[in-house]
């Protein structure tokens, strides 16, 4: 049994693995009680239910908080400060994201959307400001 639990764990990651590969970034949803939730996980956490499908959310999310991690440049690499933050989605689901672009002085409230970039690990979203 534990074996057909971990084949049905591993199919659930690669579905969702794959719309990230494609470039779109996916909420899991409940196709029992209609739920969104964060992090992916097989069952859902308000009812139970098994049967999950992975739905884009509404555009654009909004700079719920946020903080900037400073640290010392080595040699002139890598970032000098990363912004980290929870943006909130319309329905009031909330993920903590890397923020770019975003100005610290106004960025409670921004409207951001996420923002594909492609790493050795594969591809990883950022949030970054909707242009109006």
């Amino acid at each position: 049994m534990t074996g057909d639990a971990d084949q049905g764990e591993q199919r659930y990651h690669e579905r969702f693995a794959a719309e990230r590969a494609e470039g779109r970034f996916v909420v899991p949803q409940c196709s029992e009680c209609r739920t969104r939730f964060w992090h992916p996980r097989r069952h859902c956490p308000k009812c139970g239910s098994p049967r999950i499908d992975f739905v884009e959310p509404t555009w654009p999310a909004h700079v719920y908080t946020y903080t900037v991690n400073h640290r010392a440049k080595k040699d002139d690499q890598g970032p000098g400060a990363t912004m980290i933050g929870y943006v909130e989605l319309d329905d009031g689901l909330r993920l903590l994201t890397n923020l770019e672009h975003v100005d610290e002085e106004h960025a409670i409230g921004t409207a951001v959307s996420p923002e594909p970039h492609i790493t050795d690990d594969g591809v990883v979203f950022v949030f970054v400001p909707v242009v109006s």
